[in-house]
């Protein structure tokens, strides 16, 4: 995966044009290292008329995407169908780290099976997610995120955008 490009934030009042270079303060190495490590992805989707929903969610971050499972007939699974938008804000209590991007759902066997591995050795979960996948309703997704944003505590030198290539 090309390394996303890091732009500066803005916002005004906060303190964003202070950031002399943005993403040397917490480089993209350490934002992605963030996305590998964290427990609980927090996705956002949208109903089709609007109405946001979120939810936690168990992921992989795999050169530069993020895949997740979750029941096709599941509000999630449904909000993807009808509009892939999406936004997604780990669960972590030092950092912020959200992407914008477009989901949608991995029909390759062969990436499935590699995400269930993945999450069985993550998560040490006591179920086969390949089992649990075997069902038709559930689904794999994948996240490719548009732009991501990240900061810590010190916004001021933190906060970046990251613009991924198409």
């Amino acid at each position: 995966m090309n390394e996303p490009r890091a732009k500066r934030l803005t916002s005004p009042g906060y303190g964003f044009e202070k950031v002399a270079e943005p993403g040397q303060a917490l480089p993209w190495e350490q934002v992605s290292k963030l996305l590998s490590e964290a427990r609980n992805y927090w996705l956002v989707t949208a109903t089709k008329d609007g109405r946001p929903h979120a939810a936690p969610v168990w992921a992989i971050w795999d050169d530069g995407r993020l895949l997740f499972s979750t029941a096709r007939n599941s509000r999630k699974g449904i909000n993807i169908e009808t509009n892939p938008r999406v936004v997604v804000h780990l669960d972590h209590d030092q950092a912020a780290v959200i992407l914008d991007g477009i989901a949608e759902r991995v029909v390759d066997r062969e990436a499935i099976d590699r995400f269930a591995r993945a999450v069985d050795e993550k998560y040490e979960w006591d179920g086969d997610m390949n089992e649990l996948l075997a069902d038709p309703l559930n689904g794999v997704y994948v996240v490719h995120p548009h732009i991501a944003f990240s900061y810590e505590e010190n916004l001021g030198e933190t906060a970046t955008r990251w613009e991924f290539p198409h």
